[in-house]
């Protein structure tokens, strides 16, 4: 009995692990800046993982440039990144959350500026 209860905690812990991988490959989405909430600007992200397991990302904004995200994490249902936007050079703090198998949310700054995120899943 006590090697059953095992296997099912191995067998439920491995499952969720499982859930928590983003599917690797390149997602593609939009950002909407809060200054002009009609406009779409396509992105698209890398997602991969390293040698040590661990979730990388590298966002390829509107302009083709690729940048690399900071300590990217996936928790249940939200996706967690910041990265330092290209113009202005400030840092954004990301949190997107899963909507079936895509995720949106914002991305915003310190000072409460912030722009919608999209990311869909490779196809």
């Amino acid at each position: 009995m006590k090697y059953l209860i095992l296997l099912l905690v191995c067998v439920a812990v491995s499952c969720q692990s499982n859930d928590q991988r983003l599917e690797e490959g390149r997602w593609i989405g939009s950002l909407s800046p809060m200054s002009h909430p009609d406009m779409e600007n396509p992105v698209a992200y890398a997602v991969s993982y390293n040698e040590n397991d661990e979730l990388e990302i590298i966002l390829i904004g509107p302009s083709g440039d690729p940048i690399q995200t900071r300590k990217p994490e996936l928790k249940a249902d939200t996706l967690t990144f910041s990265f330092k936007e290209p113009e202005e050079q400030v840092f954004l703090n990301c949190k997107l959350v899963r909507e079936q198998s895509a995720f949106s949310g914002k991305c915003t700054d310190m000072e409460g500026k912030w722009a919608q995120f999209t990311m869909n899943p490779p196809q």
